[in-house]
């Protein structure tokens, strides 16, 4: 087996590394996104709350119902940091990914460029072995076609 061959064997197994480096790339931005629109809804509902609270305070509320608002809007609060927490880990699990893949991806051009530039030197070999055998066969004839008798 020529070297190049043996090398791309190699190739072909980083490349499968690399497709499931994708695969993962790709479900953990897709739980980046979850964790963003978790947050924006949390937001959004913290948001109106708020306006609820406010709308209440305007027209008068008992102090219970007051401190009960105020309570939940503490729990969203909590929820939303730790939310935070969770699309902040999102984010680096996107970037550890993204370097996963990118190690793969440069290994596999690397490889690449080592196989083709076997193969060229393979090439090279075998046309100067033709040619060698080429000119051989061609004195060979010339030397039987030129003896003096």
């Amino acid at each position: 087996m020529k070297r190049s061959a043996r090398i791309n064997k190699l190739v072909e197994l980083e490349q499968v590394d690399e497709q499931s480096a994708v695969s993962q790339l790709g479900l953990s931005r897709a739980h980046l996104e979850q964790q963003q629109l978790a947050l924006k809804s949390l937001l959004d509902y913290r948001r109106e709350y708020a306006d609820r609270l406010s709308l209440q305070g305007q027209s008068g509320v008992e102090a219970t119902r007051l401190n009960d608002y105020a309570k939940f809007i503490s729990q969203l609060d909590d929820a939303i940091e730790l939310q935070k927490h969770q699309l902040a880990d999102a984010e680096q699990a996107v970037i550890d990914k993204q370097n996963i893949w990118r190690g793969h991806y440069q290994r596999v051009e690397s490889l690449s460029k080592v196989v083709q530039q076997n193969i060229n030197q393979e090439q090279l070999v075998d046309r100067k072995k033709v040619e060698r055998q080429l000119d051989d066969r061609a004195g060979t004839l010339l030397g039987n076609a030129v003896k003096p008798e």
